[in-house]
């Protein structure tokens, strides 16, 4: 179980955006023009950045030219790669700043999608055509958005969306488990209507309703099986440092209405032994960037996680398996049969 139990700071808010900053650089010829060149440092909190070295014959900035270019997350995005279950992108846009000019006296910024998922393959890009060196830069610098929809998340064991979040990161291999640090797990919450958003009926089922192998689960994996399937997954990140878990309800909230219910979701996550100290945050329509999580309901989830706990170790304590050569000592009136398992009433 998760020992999850404050939600201070957020390693994924907009503002931590890490970026790649090209600045030009103008070098003097004999005889001739500046001649460009990028020009290129490494800075461990912003990605790659840059400073402003351009000078012209004249020993002012060259007027009118690229003074800089920077890839940053484009508008509304939480992180800078998106992964989803029909497709893996580079939630990136490349804006170029441009020095003043006659036409123009201030600095001016152009937006290009040079990561278009029509004409750039970022799975291509990252398990085929990056060096090591390069790729692992990338992985532990640039955050990571899986992003699980309501189907998913109302999934049952045997029904998984096809295609799926795991297809996706099958594509990626290894190298995604072994070299990313940083992640958000989008969750879009199931609605008011939803027939699994109250997970109390999987800790009230009889016990003769259950088969035996289910009490290797607890019933917040049985409601959430996909989600207990991502933890597992999660298990498998080996240098995760950050890890936000975002969800998103269907109506903006004011915060102190927020209740522990809205975020059944997130239960599953309790059972992460291997990473703890994430971040619980919300959004909204009309809600960006995600918001913390207040103290008192992470206290909430908390008690919730440890109530549903408690019920499965009753159940497992209290819950008899006999073989069912065993059946003609035993009540029919006592007995339910699976196969060849019998659980005793």
């Amino acid at each position: 179980m998760s020992d999850h139990k404050e939600n201070k700071g957020g390693a994924a808010e907009s503002d931590a955006v890490s970026d790649n900053v090209w600045t030009v650089v103008t070098h003097k010829r004999k005889g001739s023009g500046a001649a460009h060149a990028l020009s290129q440092s490494s800075n461990s909190s912003q990605g790659m950045s840059f400073s402003a070295k351009g000078t012209n014959n004249g020993g002012m900035k060259e007027a009118g030219g690229i003074t800089e270019i920077r890839f940053v997350r484009g508008k509304g995005q939480n992180a800078d790669v998106k992964i989803s279950s029909s497709h893996v992108v580079r939630s990136q846009v490349q804006r170029t700043t441009f020095g003043p000019s006659d036409s123009s006296p201030t600095p001016t910024a152009k937006i290009s999608f040079p990561f278009d998922p029509i004409s750039y393959n970022l799975v291509d890009e990252i398990t085929k055509n990056m060096s090591n060196k390069d790729r692992k830069l990338f992985m532990s610098e640039k955050w990571f958005e899986l992003v699980i929809n309501q189907e998913s998340i109302e999934a049952r064991l045997t029904k998984f969306p096809n295609p799926n979040i795991f297809d996706q990161l099958a594509k990626l291999g290894k190298f995604f488990d072994d070299e990313v640090q940083h992640v958000v797990i989008h969750l879009i919450a199931p609605d008011k209507t939803s027939t699994i958003n109250n997970i109390d009926k999987y800790t009230h089922t009889p016990q003769s309703k259950l088969k035996s192998r289910e009490y290797d689960e607890s019933s917040v994996a049985r409601a959430y099986p996909f989600l207990a399937k991502l933890v597992d997954k999660i298990r498998d990140f080996t240098v995760l440092k950050n890890l936000d878990i975002v969800v998103e309800l269907d109506t903006p909230l004011d915060p102190g209405k927020l209740t522990p219910k809205a975020f059944d979701c997130v239960l599953p996550f309790y059972e992460l032994d291997t990473f703890t100290n994430w971040k619980l945050k919300w959004s909204a329509p009309g809600v960006f960037p995600p918001r913390m999580v207040g103290d008192n309901l992470i206290e909430m989830l908390t008690r919730r996680s440890e109530k549903y706990r408690k019920k499965d170790d009753d159940a497992y304590d209290n819950m008899v398996v006999v073989h069912q050569s065993e059946e003609k000592d035993l009540d029919a009136g006592e007995l339910k049969k699976w196969g060849n398992i019998l659980v005793r009433r």
